[in-house]
């Protein structure tokens, strides 16, 4: 582990068990070098099978192909094993509306999380200043020039770190005064 808690979870398109992911067609898994990568990263990575887990060696799947009469767990969440220890709250496998697939849900409990002084408000008086709206404004630039998913995920990092600069900027000017 690389001290990241990291959870993975989608379809990955293979089994980590043919024995007790996959039920019909052909008993080994047609996907064996995705297989056997996978595997391997758990292993290297210290990663659990959080179903597995949860649940043994019960049989369960998250895909069904009428045509080739098989049933699969192709969609599984990976979970660092420093998370184990955290309460894992029921990993589900619930019906796919209008899929082949079925939805998997993961809900970990992590330790509370100690509260900060509260409520923050930023300070208007900070934009009086030139150098505070042009550390902003690079904020926004550098921010742009990266590589976002969507435009409401740009805008969320946009925030946090003008807001993280008002924070420390303020800090700094009160310990002028």
């Amino acid at each position: 582990s690389s001290g990241i808690n990291a959870e993975y979870g989608g379809d990955w398109n293979t089994v980590l068990c043919n024995h007790l992911d996959k039920e019909g067609g052909n008993p080994s898994h047609s996907n064996s070098s995705r297989q056997a990568f996978l595997n391997t990263m758990i292993a290297e990575y210290g990663l659990s099978d959080v179903l597995r887990l949860a649940r043994g060696d019960t049989r369960l799947y998250t895909h069904i192909n009428k045509q080739h009469k098989t049933r699969t767990r192709l969609d599984f969440f990976l979970v660092d094993d420093s998370l184990i220890n955290f309460p894992v709250c029921n990993p589900e496998i619930t019906h796919g509306y209008n899929s082949d697939h079925s939805y998997i849900s993961l809900n970990i409990q992590g330790s509370s999380i100690e509260r900060g002084k509260g409520y923050w408000k930023f300070n208007n008086s900070h934009l009086e200043h030139e150098n505070f709206t042009n550390c902003v404004r690079e904020i926004i630039h550098d921010t742009e020039s990266q590589s976002y998913d969507s435009y409401s995920g740009l805008w969320d990092v946009i925030k946090m770190k003008i807001k993280d600069y008002a924070i420390r900027y303020g800090k700094n000017a009160k310990k002028k005064k």
